[in-house]
C-alpha cells in the first residue's frame, strides 16, 4: 500500500474497483480525514489526454455543491497517479442494502430513491451527466441522507473502457440504457438508470439479466423486465416509465420522475403505511439459452422463412387486387358503352325490354347499307350481347320523332303506362337521399384518410410521454383504435370511422393534457432547483457555523437558525417550494449570524 499521495498520508484501504482504489486519507492542512481515489484505466495508466479530461471535466463536478452529491475537494497528480479528494463517508451504499435483504418501509425507499433524483438532476441542470448510476455508487449514510459517488466519473475516465473491464461488465451493462450500446450518452440515460435501481430497489432483484454480456445487452434492448405486482399502481407506472426503451417514450426528466415518486410517497404517508411492506414480487423470466451457432443459424433461418411468408401473403393480396380491379373497369366499360351497341343487343329482365329491341333493331338498320347489308364485315361477324340496364324513361309522343332514316317509331306509349314510369321516377328520387346515407363509407377515401390522421395523432401523444402523464387516456385512445381495427375486419366500415374518429379525439386529448402537466412538472422542477440550491448553502453555513463551535459559543444564535432549518425542512416536505427557499435563506443567514458572534462573541 502506499504511504503518500502528495500533501495526503494514506491511513487504510476502503476499497477497489474497476476504476481505481479509494483510501482513507489524513488531511494535515485542514486537520481532517478524506476519502482519496486513484483512477486508473483498464490498462493500468492514464493517457495524457485521459488526465487533461480528467482535470477538466474534474472541475466541473467539483463546482456541483448539493447535500446528496459527494464533494470533491481537491484534484492532484503524483507521479504516473492521478487521484481525487472527496469528503469521508460513514454508512453503507445501497447495494449492501439490497444484497442484505434489509427490511425497509416503502416510503423510506422512495425516499433514497427521490434524493438519488434530486442530486442528479441537479448535476444535469448544470450540465453534468453521471452515465454510472448504480446502487455501488450510491452511498447511504446513518441519517438517510444519500450520497452520489463517482459523480462523472464514467464519462470523465473510461466511456468505451466500462463494457471490457474484468468484474465491471454485468454491474454496469446492467444498468445502461439501450441507446448507451449506440455510443448515445445524455441525462435520459441517467433517467433509465435510476428506474433499474429503483426497480431493484423495490424488489431485490435487477431488471434485466443473462449469463453473458452479449445476451444481457440484447435482453436490454428488446425485451421489458419482469412486470412489478403488489405496489401502488402509479408507483409502478413511474418505473415502467423510467424504463421505457425509447428515450423519447421516457419520463422526461429526474425532476418529473421525483415529483411522480413524492406524490406516491405523500399517499402512503396520508393513509398512514408506516410499516414495511414485503418485497414487491416480479415474474422471474426463462433465463436464455446459451447462443450456439446452430442456434443462431436457426434463428436466421427461421426469421427468412417468416419474411418469404409474409412476402407471399402481401403478393397474394396484391395479385387478387389487381384482377378484381381489372374486372371491374371491363364491366364499368361495357355499362358505359352499352349505349351505343356494335351488334344486336338483347335486354333481358326489364320492364320495356320488347319495346327496346325492337328501337334496336331499327338503329342497326340505320346504320346499314341500302340494300341491307352490314357496314363492315367486323360488324357482321358480332355475336349478340345481353346487357341489364333499368327501365328507360317513358318515351312521350314530343320525343318520339323520325329516326334517323325518317322512320317514325313502331307504336306510342299509352298513359297508364306513363303514369306507372312516373310513379316508379318519383319513388326512386325519394328513396336515393336515403340510399346514399345508408350506404357504407368508403375504404379508400374515408378510412384510410381517417387512419393517417390516427397515425399522426398517437405519434404526437407518444412524443410528449404521454403514457407517463396520462396513461389512462392513452390507453383508451389505443383500445379504440384495435376496436377500430375490428370493425374493419368484419366489414363494417361505418363503426370504424365513428371509432377512428374518437381515438383520434382522445389521442389528441392525450397529447394536450401531457403537454400540460409536464410543464406544470416543469414550473415545479424549477422551484425545486431553487430549493435545494438554498437548502445546499443552509447546510454549508451549518456546516461553517459547527466548525466554529457556534452550538457552544453562539448557542442561542444557533438554535434560532435550527429552528428555522426544520422549518424549512418541513416546508419542503409539504410541497410549498416557494416558502421553504425563504425558509432555507432565512436559515443560512442565522448559521453565518451564530458564525460571526462565535469569531468575536464571549462564550455562554
Amino acid at each position: 500500500m502506499i504511504q503518500r499521495l502528495g500533501k495526503y498520508r494514506i491511513l487504510d484501504t476502503l476499497g477497489q474497483g474497476g476504476m481505481g482504489t479509494v483510501y482513507r486519507a489524513f488531511d494535515p492542512v485542514l486537520d481532517r480525514e478524506v476519502a482519496v481515489k486513484v483512477v486508473s484505466s483498464s490498462d493500468g495508466e492514464l493517457s495524457a489526454a485521459q488526465k487533461a479530461r480528467l482535470l477538466r471535466e474534474g472541475k466541473a463536478c467539483a463546482q456541483l455543491t448539493h447535500p446528496n452529491v459527494v464533494s470533491i475537494y481537491d484534484l492532484g497528480e503524483d507521479g504516473d497517479q492521478f487521484f481525487i479528494v472527496m469528503e469521508m463517508l460513514e454508512g453503507q451504499d445501497l447495494k449492501r442494502v439490497i444484497d442484505a435483504h434489509t427490511t425497509v418501509a416503502l416510503a423510506e425507499k422512495l425516499d433514497l430513491i427521490m434524493q438519488v433524483c434530486d442530486g442528479l438532476h441537479y448535476a444535469h441542470q448544470k450540465g453534468i451527466v453521471h452515465r454510472d448510476v448504480k446502487p455501488g455508487n450510491i452511498f447511504v449514510l446513518p441519517s438517510g441522507q444519500v450520497k452520489i459517488l463517482d459523480f462523472g466519473l464514467a464519462r470523465l475516465a473510461t466511456g468505451e473502457a466500462t463494457l471490457t473491464q474484468t468484474g465491471q461488465v454485468f454491474g454496469t451493462i446492467a444498468y445502461m440504457a439501450p441507446e448507451r450500446f449506440r455510443g448515445v450518452s445524455n441525462a435520459r440515460g441517467d433517467v433509465f438508470a435510476v428506474g433499474a435501481v429503483c426497480y431493484e430497489l423495490l424488489t431485490g432483484r435487477r431488471a434485466f439479466v443473462a449469463p453473458t454480456a452479449e445476451q444481457l445487452m440484447e435482453v436490454i434492448r428488446t425485451q421489458p423486465p419482469p412486470p412489478l405486482a403488489g405496489l401502488p399502481p402509479a408507483l409502478i407506472t413511474t418505473v415502467e416509465g423510467a424504463l421505457q426503451k425509447d428515450p423519447a417514450a421516457r419520463v422526461a426528466d429526474l425532476g418529473a420522475m421525483r415529483a411522480a415518486l413524492e406524490r406516491v410517497r405523500r399517499r402512503l404517508l396520508d393513509e398512514g403505511e408506516t410499516a414495511t411492506r414485503p418485497v414487491a414480487q416480479a415474474v422471474e423470466p426463462a433465463p436464455p439459452a446459451p447462443v450456439t451457432p446452430r442456434a443462431r443459424t436457426a434463428t436466421l433461418v427461421g426469421r427468412f422463412a417468416t419474411r418469404f411468408r409474409r412476402f407471399r401473403v402481401a403478393m397474394s393480396i396484391s395479385v387478387t387486387v389487381t384482377v378484381a380491379l381489372a374486372l371491374y373497369l371491363v364491366n364499368v366499360g361495357e355499362y358505359f358503352s352499352a349505349g351505343a351497341p356494335r351488334g344486336p343487343a338483347v335486354v333481358a329482365d326489364t320492364a320495356a325490354g320488347a319495346r327496346l329491341d325492337e328501337q334496336a333493331a331499327d338503329a342497326g338498320k340505320s346504320t346499314r347499307g341500302a340494300a341491307g347489308t352490314p357496314a363492315s364485315d367486323e360488324d357482321a361477324q358480332l355475336p349478340p350481347r345481353v346487357v341489364a340496364r333499368p327501365a328507360p324513361a317513358p318515351v312521350t309522343p314530343e320525343r318520339a320523332g323520325p329516326s334517323k332514316t325518317g322512320e317514325t317509331s313502331r307504336r306510342d306509349v299509352t298513359a297508364p303506362e306513363r303514369d306507372i314510369a312516373a310513379k316508379t321516377e318519383a319513388s326512386r328520387q325519394r328513396e336515393a337521399p336515403q340510399k346514399a346515407a345508408a350506404a357504407p363509407p368508403s375504404r379508400g377515401r374515408d378510412v384510410d384518410r381517417l387512419e393517417a390522421r390516427v397515425n399522426g395523432a398517437r405519434r404526437a401523444a407518444e412524443q410528449t410521454a404521454a403514457a407517463f402523464w396520462v396513461p389512462q387516456l392513452l390507453a383508451a385512445a389505443r383500445a379504440k383504435e384495435r376496436l377500430a381495427a375490428a370493425a374493419l375486419e368484419s366489414s363494417d366500415p361505418a363503426s370504424a370511422v365513428a371509432l377512428l374518429g374518437e381515438a383520434e379525439s382522445e389521442y389528441r386529448a392525450a397529447a394536450e393534457r401531457a403537454r400540460a402537466a409536464a410543464d406544470a412538472e416543469q414550473k415545479v422542477s424549477d422551484f425545486r432547483v431553487r430549493v435545494t440550491e438554498s437548502r445546499a448553502t443552509t447546510i454549508a453555513r451549518r456546516t461553517e457555523a459547527v466548525a466554529a463551535q457556534a452550538p457552544r459559543v453562539a448557542r442561542d444564535d444557533f438554535e434560532a437558525a435550527e429552528a428555522a432549518h426544520r422549518e424549512a425542512d418541513d416546508l419542503d416536505r409539504r410541497g410549498d417550494f416557494t416558502a421553504a427557499t425563504r425558509a432555507y435563506e432565512t436559515a443560512a443567514a442565522k448559521y453565518a449570524q451564530a458564525v460571526r458572534r462565535a469569531a468575536g462573541g464571549p462564550l455562554r
